[in-house]
């Protein structure tokens, strides 16, 4: 059972690796008890709400504001606008840009947004990494623990530049360069080089800028972004499939003769088959996520049709979730293989199509993520998956 939680290649800091390893602690009291076969789903939701440790980012933030101004009043006493004002100045201070892409939000607004978050997303981190002047420890920290991500993944360029200038203490302006000469620097030939795993992380210039060459030659930006569209085109693809072969066999369950194309499942299809425990308002879309109980482990990761659609087009990018709970949904296909070569091959094919996206593998301290194990250990992982999504909206009506 072990080897389970365990990727091949890990290469945590010692931080996260702790984290890490809580976590499956949990989940390994979960799913080999000796009551996991009759209770998997409402063991996994108890877990889920009531033991697995979630940090609210605005919680986070406060105390890590409040614990470098060394405050000496009680912690809940301090008003929110002695904390905006306390990020306002650093951000000035650090010369630190107010985001990182053009936008129209007022600076104030989004600072006291900040304040306000339950979560946020994983470049805010960084952000605020530049404009409070953090280590590379406190926005790993930040990263692993509160948004429950994995840690600085130094494959990708711009962490790589990121964490260099956390932990040598330079501004934004400097990762700016470093970022200017990866741009400038011509591209490698596809398929000819390779990425070079397990090198020490750059002690100065010199070693930054030549790991930069590195990654050029691997052609990492544009392969990532054509593979990240690839893997979503396959993957649905897969899954019009199944489903397919699923209307197939109900329809000759009850007498019925209809041969089902793979290009007749739609969206909607597939996000009836994820959530057929989810109730849905009137005009047929989801129960929105803040009436579960589960909202906090699972915000913004349902794969709704219109997410999904957008997904298709283009129109956004797909993010870490989008590909595991796709890639959930097929392995979850297979009840009668084993529940730990299931999961064992859940975690191979997931990490790999990861990796291609330049994304960190499966972070086992991701409630998420977590869920998404848990079930694939259970006799049944779908209908596990539909029980533990109803039950979280069941307990919140009864609330």
């Amino acid at each position: 059972m072990e080897a389970l939680w365990w990727d091949r290649d890990f290469t945590a800091t010692i931080r996260d690796y702790e984290f890490t390893r809580m976590a499956g602690q949990r989940i390994r009291s979960v799913t080999e008890s000796r009551d996991f076969e009759d209770m998997d789903a409402d063991m996994i939701f108890d877990l889920l709400f009531s033991e697995f440790e979630m940090v609210s980012f605005r919680d986070y933030l406060k105390r890590y504001l409040y614990e470098r101004a060394g405050f000496q009043e009680a912690f809940r006493e301090v008003p929110d606008s002695t904390y905006r004002e306390i990020i306002e100045d650093s951000f000035e201070l650090h010369r630190a840009p107010h985001s990182f892409t053009p936008t129209s939000t007022k600076w104030s607004v989004t600072v006291k947004s900040w304040l306000t978050r339950e979560n946020v997303q994983r470049s805010t981190v960084f952000l605020l990494g530049f404009g409070l002047g953090m280590s590379d420890s406190e926005v790993s920290e930040f990263l692993t623990k509160v948004i429950q991500e994995a840690d600085f993944d130094e494959e990708d360029e711009r962490e790589l530049v990121f964490r260099y200038c956390f932990r040598k203490q330079l501004p934004y302006a400097a990762a700016r360069e470093y970022l200017d000469f990866y741009g400038q620097l011509p591209a490698g030939k596809e398929g000819k080089e390779k990425t070079e795993t397990g090198l020490s992380f750059p002690e100065n210039e010199e070693e930054l800028r030549e790991r930069l060459r590195r990654l050029k030659k691997t052609g990492t930006k544009e392969s990532r972004a054509a593979a990240r569209q690839d893997i979503v085109a396959r993957l649905y693809r897969a899954c019009q499939e199944r489903i397919a072969d699923l209307y197939e066999e109900n329809e000759a369950a009850f007498g019925g003769k209809k041969e089902w194309q793979p290009e007749e499942i739609g969206a909607a299809d597939l996000e009836k088959m994820l959530y057929d425990g989810v109730p849905v308002t009137e005009n047929g879309n989801l129960q929105k996520m803040s009436s579960s109980l589960l909202n906090r482990q699972f915000q913004q990761k349902r794969l709704t049709r219109q997410h999904l659609d957008s997904l298709l087009k283009g129109k956004i990018r797909a993010d870490r979730y989008d590909l595991l709970t796709l890639q959930f949904f097929l392995s979850a296909q297979s009840p009668e293989e084993d529940p730990k070569e299931r999961c064992l091959s859940f975690l191979d094919e997931a990490g790999r199509n990861l990796k291609s996206c330049g994304m960190g593998g499966v972070h086992l301290a991701n409630s998420y993520e977590a869920f998404i194990l848990m079930c694939l250990l259970s006799e049944d992982p779908l209908l596990t998956w539909y029980d533990v999504w109803e039950r979280s909206y069941e307990e919140a009506e009864d609330d």
